[in-house]
């Protein structure tokens, strides 16, 4: 069984901003989110895109580290699932470092795409977000382009 892959909110949100939602569908094929992430959503969600509920979410210990609602029910349905996760949330992605879960984030389907050959350019994608209200650090950037060799 192929392993379930869980984005959340802010990774939908900024690659559909940049005309890469898509990618997500080409790498992984199908792709979760939980119901609270879909009642963060305003778009009309495209069919590869599946919504579960989220497993024991109320008796969560998650609760207890104030994230948001869409990043505590990905990570809990993940460790119930052994997933993987797409998130960008910080906070989020140290507690699924110290839960020993797998994840990336956006940057990250940008380069795995042009490694994959689904896009030639990860800058160009970095020069789209820049023009977004989705704040990327220069470190990143500069990271993002020497893993992909675009430096």
């Amino acid at each position: 069984m192929q392993e379930k892959v869980y984005v959340d909110t802010s990774a939908l949100i900024i690659l559909n901003k940049i005309d890469a939602l898509g990618l997500l569908n080409k790498i992984y094929g199908n792709v979760f989110i939980t119901n609270f992430i879909n009642a963060e959503l305003s778009e009309i969600l495209p069919s590869w895109i599946i919504i579960e509920p989220a497993h024991n979410f109320e008796q969560s210990f998650l609760k207890n580290f104030n994230l948001g609602l869409g990043e505590t029910s990905i990570i809990m349905n993940a460790i119930k699932n052994n997933g993987f996760l797409i998130i960008d949330d910080l906070k989020a992605r140290k507690i699924a470092t110290t839960l020993s879960l797998r994840f990336t984030g956006s940057v990250g389907i940008l380069i795995t795409a042009k490694k994959l050959g689904f896009i030639y350019s990860v800058k160009y994608y970095l020069e789209k977000i820049q023009t977004t209200n989705f704040r990327i650090s220069d470190a990143l950037i500069f990271k993002a382009l020497e893993i992909a060799n675009e430096k």
